[in-house]
């Protein structure tokens, strides 16, 4: 059975619109995103990275588990903390993480934490 394209120009376009969205994801238009607290941070709207952005503040004492909700519905692969208020280590708990929470530890009490947790 032969194929005939009927439409010629219409697949090139395709192909050319195709190519040029890669070219640009490959030089450097891959975003995070706008971060927490701003309009377009429902995993949408600019951001192309699997992942979302968290805002948690540190508990009271210090070395202390606190979970940080991410509701990606997979476990992630990992975290980076983008802005701390203080000085202060972040680092894993023993607690396995699940599809919707992680568990951090922190060295100072009440640091204001910005995490971009990767999906």
């Amino acid at each position: 059975m032969k194929m005939k394209i009927t439409q010629p120009s219409r697949v090139l376009d395709n192909t050319k619109k195709v190519l040029e969205d890669l070219y640009k994801l490959i030089c450097g238009n891959i975003t995070f995103g706008a971060g927490p607290g701003n309009s377009i941070n429902n995993n949408t709207g600019g951001q192309n990275i699997a992942g979302a952005w968290v805002s948690v503040a540190t508990p009271g004492v210090v070395n202390t588990e606190f979970a940080v909700t991410h509701n990606l519905g997979r476990v992630p692969t990992g975290y980076l903390v983008v802005h701390k208020s203080a000085a202060c280590e972040v680092y894993d708990s023993s607690t396995a993480w699940s599809a919707t929470q992680i568990f951090l530890k922190a060295t100072v009490i009440n640091v204001n934490l910005t995490i971009f947790i990767l999906g």
